[in-house]
Order: structure tokens, then sequence, then C-alpha cells
């Protein structure tokens, strides 16, 4: 149990990525992974969620708005502590607001950083090897943190039938 945020799906202080089609819930999905681990609730069926203190929600998809109707129709029921769960509207690829996001993670010690998405994070040509690695080296560099990507299928790899997520 001290080593799964999610037991035999999600490692502790280790980067997880989640992918697929668009439109298949994945960012819903991360979401509700850290509200149930801010609300000490199972996320339903089998699966539970270790504690989460706080978590910082790096969005290059939604608008804040989206988010706030997102996480209002996950806890309509119970409210959160407040500043559980942090929303950062993100502009820029990630390895140019790194030091920004740092301070983020440190100021408010966040232990689950959802990046939403891969694709974006990494800037213009994420289909290049260079680019994610960057990428995923910057979000490791959070080594107190459990780190949730969230990327999409590359187009290329929906034609072939092999799975891959986009940026790989």
């Amino acid at each position: 149990p001290d080593r799964w945020l999610v037991p035999n799906l999600i490692p502790l202080r280790e980067t997880t990525v989640l992918f697929g089609d668009g439109g298949t819930t994945k960012s819903l999905l991360a979401l509700a992974i850290s509200v149930a681990g801010v609300l000490g609730q199972p996320l339903g069926g089998p699966w539970t969620v270790g504690e989460v203190r706080r978590a910082l929600y790096l969005d290059w998809e939604s608008e804040r708005r989206d988010h706030q109707e997102r996480l209002y129709g996950l806890t309509r029921q119970e409210a959160l502590p407040a500043g559980a769960i942090l929303h950062r509207r993100m502009h820029h690829p990630l390895t140019e607001d790194l030091s920004a996001v740092r301070g983020d993670v440190d100021r408010h010690e966040a232990d689950l950083i959802i990046c939403d998405s891969l694709g974006p994070a990494c800037g213009p040509e994420p289909e290049g090897a260079d680019a994610s690695v960057r990428t995923l080296m910057a979000l490791r560099s959070f080594a107190n943190s459990t780190r949730l990507v969230i990327a999409h299928m590359s187009k290329a790899s929906v034609d072939s039938r092999q799975a891959r997520p986009f940026g790989s």
C-alpha cells in the first residue's frame, strides 16, 4: 500500500501515462482519482485511491470553467477542503514554464500532479521523441509527487491498430 496511489495501476511518486482516443473520459477519470484521494473515498468498484493532500491539475486542454463544472459534477454531495485541487491553465510547453510550475508544486505541497495532456505539454512537434522525453523528464523532476499524464492516441497508431500515445 505504501507503493501505490491506485493499487497495481498508479505507483506513488512515479509517472503514469493514461492514454486513449479523444472523448473517452481520461480527464474526468484523472480528476475523479484526485477527488477520491482527497476525500478518502473509493474510486468505485474494486479501485481504492491512497491519500492525496493536494492535487495540481496542469491543463492545456480546457478552461477553468470546464474544470470547475467537472469538479462540481464529481463532488456535489460533498465539499472538498479549500485548495485541495488546484487548477493551472497552461499556455506554453511544460519545459518553458517549469520554474513557475515548480513554485506551485513546492508552495502548495502538491503530491499529485495531473498533466492534461502530453501533446501540448511537449510544445510544437510533440511527435518527436526528444520533445516527449524532455517533458517526461521535467515531470520526473517532481520526485516527491505522483505524476499522472493524459495523452491522446496518435492517428498513425489508430490507423495501424498499435496503441501508442501521441508524443511517444
